[in-house]
């Protein structure tokens, strides 16, 4: 199948995660020497922009044409309002450390100057942990390593720029400890699975005895246990000297026993022989995905594939596969992943199946999970699998 193009030309530039240059997500993938103090042209930049009377604005205004010097401006200055309202001394506690995706798109995105959209790719920096190498040798803050994503490990609330900083006022503003880790959807969006059997070939004349065979062809482990019990009483199977065993007729041997069990006995344990029924009949799995009709599916339901893997060196990204059962458009999550990771994705076809995989910069299983959940994918769904080698710290 041909590759879903990302949406634009300028993301296009930045959509092969793999061969890029810059490592999302790990601190050693960031080039000190490209960390480069821009602080001093922030806080100009900051007069130029006037974010306070900005704020003040039509909410129809946009910082859609907003300048390089500018978006480095709405991004120190996100990352301020964060730091004094948010992620404060008083509130932030065991928060720390926080993944860099997380801080971005959980708090900075949420808390950044009323009409200003972020957008780190906008930016002198290009690259988010550029932005917060540069932060962390402005003395805002602290950066670590974990398992190959960059994390924010300390928080410098006594720097000048946050004693001389004067908060604006933000809709729905998040605290620390309200925060989610995974947003609750709606029970009415969420794909539903339902477990069904079938009835094999070989059980069809035990069944079609009691008129036991639904029109569907499906039914419920409890519906076959209560088509057997009916069996049973219809034919007067029960030892009557021990009621927990059952005498075997042609039929029951013929469905549920093997050749040497037929040979050799006459009679079976009731609870064996419901336990045996429930392994011979055939499993399948109902799926009803929000604004489509129920499928039913032999055996249990696949899973989305979420795998973290090396690729370049050091450089960790995040794959996700199997997404099109469940109706979610690769396309559109790769777009929501740009934003919530700060990251560089594409979508590309899987060599040899009829699927499309989807591929973030970092070790973004968390985020991942967090927009699957939201489209009403259970998280008994995901499949996820840690090749990244790093070690647990």
């Amino acid at each position: 199948p041909p590759v879903i193009p990302v949406d634009s030309v300028e993301e296009a530039r930045v959509a092969d995660v793999e061969k890029s240059a810059d490592g999302e997500g790990t601190t050693d993938a960031v080039d000190t020497k490209d960390a480069v103090d821009t602080t001093d042209g922030v806080d100009t930049a900051m007069e130029n922009l006037s974010v306070q009377d900005a704020a003040a604005e039509s909410e129809t205004a946009a910082t859609t044409h907003v300048t390089p010097a500018e978006m480095d401006a709405l991004l120190m200055t996100s990352l301020k309002q964060v730091m004094a309202t948010v992620l404060d001394e008083k509130h932030t506690g065991e928060q720390l450390p926080i993944a860099a995706s997380t801080l971005f798109s959980t708090y900075m995105l949420p808390n950044a100057p009323r009409n200003a959209e972020l957008d780190v790719k906008k930016s002198s920096y290009k690259k988010l942990a550029k932005f917060l190498k540069a932060m962390e040798k402005h003395g805002l803050l602290g950066l670590k390593d974990i398992r190959g994503e960059m994390h924010i490990k300390s928080l410098n609330w006594t720097h000048a720029d946050l004693r001389t900083y004067t908060p604006y006022s933000v809709k729905h503003v998040v605290k620390a400890e309200q925060a989610p880790a995974v947003e609750k959807t709606q029970k009415g969006n969420m794909i539903e699975l339902e477990e069904l059997l079938r009835v094999p070939p070989a059980l069809r004349p035990l069944f079609d005895d009691v008129n036991g065979n639904p029109e569907s062809g499906y039914m419920t482990r409890q519906q076959a246990r209560y088509v057997l019990e009916a069996y049973i009483k219809r034919h007067n199977l029960v030892d009557t000297r021990n009621p927990r065993n059952i005498r075997v007729d042609h039929l029951v041997c013929d469905g549920l026993l093997t050749k040497d069990e037929t040979a050799k006995l006459t009679f079976y344990p009731r609870d064996k022989l419901q336990q045996r029924l429930q392994e011979r009949m055939i499993l399948c799995t109902r799926l009803t995905v929000p604004g489509n009709p129920p499928v039913v599916r032999q055996g249990r339901p696949p899973t989305i594939d979420i795998v973290c893997e090396k690729k370049m060196g050091n450089k960790v990204v995040t794959r996700v596969m199997g997404l099109e059962v469940y109706g979610v458009d690769p396309a559109s999550l790769a777009k929501e992943l740009r934003v919530a990771c700060a990251s560089s994705t594409s979508v590309d076809p899987v060599p040899g199946k009829k699927t499309v995989s989807v591929l973030v910069q970092g070790h973004q299983v968390k985020i991942m999970t967090r927009l699957l959940n939201d489209r009403g994918v259970p998280t008994d769904l995901l499949k996820v699998t840690d090749k990244s080698g790093k070690a647990k710290k």
